[in-house]
């Protein structure tokens, strides 16, 4: 039995967030194993000869929780020589001191009795996926690479590793020598089936001299994606259906294109999405992938809950340079488990914001363009209100409503959130 904690939420997880950005830049500084994604990886193997080799993968063994946090400090460290201190946010030995203070927190309380975890880093840490590759660059420099030998090519993604090697190769030898290296860090080995492997989200095929690739799929997929008739904004599932496009014309070798591409028209349609948009879709991924000038997504973001108004002033909004950035709202458990009594949220609060957001001129042409639909009192409101109708009804029947009245949805309409992009 492993403890397993969670640093989401946790005291220095904020700070964490911080500090993980410019440290991700160091990665593959060490070692030039480091995968970026699954686009780097198909690039990478476009340049290998795979005559007489064969594919195998190997996976760390619960790598976060036995990754030694002195390793990871010495790892960092050594990281940080490979960059300037300008590139920091502060100077280089405080920042590592405020690494080292959020890496070394690992209080947890099972049972009312608290205890500290003294090996491992936290699960959902920021910093712990970043920490834990710099370890591993740092093993792979000094040992694993040597014990793979010449000839061979390794590739790792956090915990998942390819590694492209002779045909005489003896596997079993190559896992055992590796899992001597370290007590904690231990491998599981997969080797290739009728000349194919899976590597991430990449079926690799291997031929006489070269590799093709296509879509992997585990085979407990279900397509569980989401349905034509949710409540979700247009924009989130036109998103994920590029998305799919998007994913099988970076992965997809020439001769599994149209079957990938027919695969993901089928599953959209199963779930009620028109044909029609399905093909208008697949087109414009095809012109997102040849276009040079990839739009550029930094910059301030606005966080507006949803609704169909929303919709209208992110489009108008969009076209002044101002992005817009929808928020789910509010769950079915906050509507009626809630207790929160603060003031209630106004209507009309969208309108308001487009007025402080555009001159005059472009909140006259905002409402012309259908922006009246922003009047209309929100989803949450008209509860609230119906909510308050009810309790009025109670008391005048000599009833208490004060139950009734804490079940009244009580979130604001607008929330304003902080990331690393300078949202506000």
């Amino acid at each position: 039995m492993r403890p397993i904690t969670s640093g989401i939420g946790s005291a220095p997880h904020r700070l964490a967030k911080r500090l993980a950005k410019p440290l991700s830049a160091t990665l593959g500084t060490i070692s030039d194993a480091h995968l970026r994604n699954s686009a780097d990886l198909i690039e990478r193997l476009k340049l290998i000869d795979f005559k007489k080799k064969k594919m195998v993968s190997f996976d760390i063994k619960s790598l976060y929780t036995n990754v030694s946090i002195e390793g990871a400090m010495n790892a960092m460290k050594r990281a940080l020589t490979n960059i300037s201190e300008d590139e920091l946010p502060i100077k280089k030995k405080d920042y590592i001191e405020l690494v080292s203070l959020c890496v070394n927190f690992g209080t947890f309380v099972f049972k009312e009795q608290e205890y500290v975890q003294h090996r491992g880093l936290a699960m959902g840490s920021p910093l712990s996926a970043v920490m834990a590759s710099l370890y591993m660059e740092t093993l792979e420099v000094d040992k694993f690479i040597r014990i793979i030998g010449r000839g061979s090519k390794w590739f790792r993604y956090v915990d998942d590793i390819l590694v492209i090697m002779p045909e005489e190769s003896n596997i079993n030898n190559k896992l055992r020598m590796l899992n001597d290296v370290n007590e904690h860090i231990q491998f599981t080995v997969e080797m290739e089936m009728e000349r194919k492997l899976p590597f991430l989200d990449t079926l690799i095929h291997r031929e006489d001299s070269s590799a093709k690739f296509s879509v992997y799929r585990k085979p407990t997929n279900r397509d569980d994606i989401i349905h034509y008739l949710s409540r979700h904004s247009t924009r989130t599932k036109t998103g994920v259906i590029i998305g799919f496009y998007l994913r099988a014309i970076r992965i997809c070798s020439d001769e599994f294109l149209s079957g990938e591409i027919s695969y993901i028209i089928e599953a959209f349609r199963k779930l009620m999405y028109p044909s029609g948009l399905l093909h208008k879709l697949k087109n414009k991924a095809f012109m997102i992938s040849i276009r040079s000038d990839k739009m550029n997504k930094e910059g301030d973001y606005l966080v507006v809950l949803y609704s169909k108004g929303a919709e209208v002033i992110t489009n108008f909004l969009s076209t002044k340079g101002i992005h817009i950035a929808h928020a789910a709202g509010l769950r079915i458990r906050d509507i009626y488990l809630e207790d929160d009594l603060d003031e209630a949220p106004l209507p009309g609060l969208a309108e308001t914001l487009a007025q402080e957001l555009l001159p005059r001129r472009g909140y006259e042409e905002l409402r012309a363009a259908g922006g009246s639909t922003l009047e209309k009192t929100s989803p949450p409101v008209r509860l609230q209100q119906e909510h308050e109708a009810q309790a009025q009804g109670l008391i005048q029947e000599g009833k208490d409503p004060q139950s009734l009245l804490k079940r009244s949805p009580r979130k604001p309409l607008l929330q304003r959130r902080t990331s690393p992009r300078g949202c506000i």
